[in-house]
């Protein structure tokens, strides 16, 4: 029995795409005042702590993250966030998303040439790292170095939630 058509489908990622354009018209949805707390603590302008924010911002989202600090140093955490989710449980998909990790690098080093700054949502064949994969990410530029940071999740990842962690993060490098 279906209650209607589309009881039961996944949306397309052109469905996706559209919610997400609506999304980013409206009003942004902020972090809890928990959520922002855990992450003020960890803030500091060090490799040591954007790491451990790295992670935290992963435990967050439940995505996996990765933060490019220059074009060449490049780190990631979270991975195992992407396989607990339902969509990944599948074996052809571990294969995919292992086989993006295998080009993490190469497929940042893309991304640093032909993304524009601030935040962007990718999903779908407008996606580098997969069409099977959503990406908010940011693009900054400080101190004459050029960073990307992103969460990797399914397409049906909470992107209010992650635009709202990319605008702190992005909000604290603009402090600094």
């Amino acid at each position: 029995f279906q209650p209607h058509t589309s009881a039961g489908r996944v949306p397309t990622a052109l469905a996706y795409d559209l919610f997400v354009t609506q999304l980013l018209s409206d009003k942004k949805k902020r972090l809890s005042d928990k959520e922002q707390c855990l992450l003020s603590e960890i803030w500091k302008n060090d490799d040591a702590s954007r790491r451990q924010l790295a992670k935290s911002i992963a435990e967050i989202s439940q995505g996996a993250v990765f933060w490019a600090f220059h074009k060449n140093d490049l780190y990631y955490t979270g991975i195992s966030n992407l396989f607990a989710q339902a969509e990944f449980r599948q074996v052809n998909l571990v294969c995919d998303v292992s086989v993006v990790i295998d080009r993490l690098e190469e497929i940042i080093a893309e991304v640093f040439d032909s993304l524009q700054s601030g935040q962007q949502v990718l999903i779908g064949q407008n996606n580098p790292f997969g069409n099977f994969l959503s990406t908010v990410i940011l693009k900054y530029k400080k101190d004459n170095k050029t960073g990307v940071f992103g969460i990797l999740g399914p397409m049906r990842m909470d992107y209010e939630k992650n635009l709202a962690l990319l605008e702190y993060l992005e909000d604290n490098l603009n402090k600094i």
